[in-house]
């Protein structure tokens, strides 16, 4: 959640300018094939699976929840949140297809983590007759 902060708290040139710059020196050989638009999109989605992911195995971690709906809500709730925490920094706005997209990633991290849990909860049962 820190790294997503840090990242939406830059004005919108020095964000442009990094992803585009990160897309460049790491992702050369994308220019030409995706704009600086679809790559920032998939930032998005990668940020946000990613802390799906990290929020699923906490629950499952803390409280034994295998369960998606509370790293679900506090998802969305920090993906709204981020897009609000833009709306005070300069040349960023609150846009709700990045929240759409952000939940994307969310579904899609939070199914990663699922299916990873099951495959090791059937490996132990396996291996336990």
């Amino acid at each position: 959640m820190g790294v997503i902060f840090y990242f939406s708290s830059k004005s919108g040139d020095d964000s442009a300018g990094q992803s585009l710059s990160l897309m460049q020196g790491f992702f050369g050989f994308l220019t030409k094939y995706i704009s600086l638009e679809v790559f920032r999109k998939a930032a998005h989605f990668c940020e946000f699976c990613l802390l799906a992911f990290l929020l699923y195995n906490a629950f499952y971690q803390t409280r034994r929840c295998t369960g998606i709906l509370p790293p679900l809500f506090v998802s969305f709730a920090y993906s709204v949140s981020d897009e609000v925490h833009q709306l005070f920094v300069e040349g960023r706005a609150f846009r709700l297809f990045d929240v759409f997209v952000d939940m994307c990633g969310v579904l899609f991290g939070l199914l990663v983590f699922y299916v990873v849990l099951r495959i090791i909860f059937r490996l132990r049962r396996k291996n336990f007759e």
